[in-house]
């Protein structure tokens, strides 16, 4: 089945009340009280969930909205000129996407579903409203887009400089903090990615992607069955990075 765009305008929402979502110290700022969370939760968009392979939007088409992983798995990509596919990023349940945009009126990526995934969207004609409404959020996106930048730039030092077992470390290692600040283990967790995306996003081919945490499970840092990661060594994978991992810091 081809995969279609979601529109915020079909029977797909959901009567989600924020303040009981297990999200909300991910998505809001730490000082929202419950009169401003109400008022939030009128005006954002909360989606049904969405199959594997459909996507949310695509990279050149006008910006509406800005989103929140509620569950499941999103990924963000480019088409290049030969007509590749280049993964961007990975976006957990708590993290927003569809930022890019803010600056050009357009989404710079498309951003595509991995897993059965559920969604918050919050259109872009009411962020205006939601900000007079709560300035910290305004500076929570700020602060979120800043870290943006500078994952982006991270990963193209990675690319650059590292080798494939340095890539592959730092890429646990950044799913193993990003895992624990949403209160999961950071030690043993469920890849939402295949490993083929997982190749894609790290510039390696999904063969070397599979020798190296096969050669991580010789050594004993860690047991991998298909998505299931369990860490061993966590002090000595990020040895094994020896990179400056991706800002990870939950949002303030």
């Amino acid at each position: 089945m081809s995969a279609q765009i979601q529109d915020s305008k079909t029977p797909s929402q959901l009567n989600i009340d924020c303040k009981n979502c297990a999200l909300e110290k991910m998505c809001f700022p730490a000082k929202i009280d419950a009169e401003e969370l109400v008022e939030f939760n009128q005006l954002v968009i909360h989606h049904k969930p969405a199959k594997r392979g459909q996507y949310w939007y695509r990279a050149e088409q006008q910006f509406r909205s800005i989103f929140v992983v509620r569950s499941g798995c999103v990924k963000t990509l480019v088409i290049t000129r030969a007509g590749n596919q280049q993964i961007r990023g990975f976006y957990l349940p708590g993290e927003m996407f569809g930022l890019d945009a803010l600056g050009t009126g357009r989404y710079t990526t498309s951003a595509q579903v991995l897993q059965s995934s559920s969604v918050c969207e919050i259109p872009f004609s009411k962020l205006d409203e939601i900000c007079s409404l709560l300035p910290s959020l305004q500076r929570q996106l700020l602060h979120i887009m800043s870290k943006e930048i500078h994952n982006e730039q991270c990963l193209i030092a990675m690319l650059g400089n590292t080798t494939a077992e340095e890539r592959v470390a730092a890429f646990l290692c950044s799913m193993s903090q990003r895992f624990s600040l949403r209160g999961f283990s950071a030690n043993e967790f469920i890849l939402g990615m295949p490993r083929i995306d997982i190749g894609n996003y790290l510039g390696l081919a999904v063969e070397t992607v599979c020798r190296v945490i096969t050669r991580f499970q010789k050594k004993r840092l860690l047991t991998a069955q298909g998505k299931h990661i369990k860490i061993l060594k966590l002090e000595q994978l990020y040895e094994t990075a020896s990179v400056t991992l991706p800002c990870t810091s939950a949002p303030h």
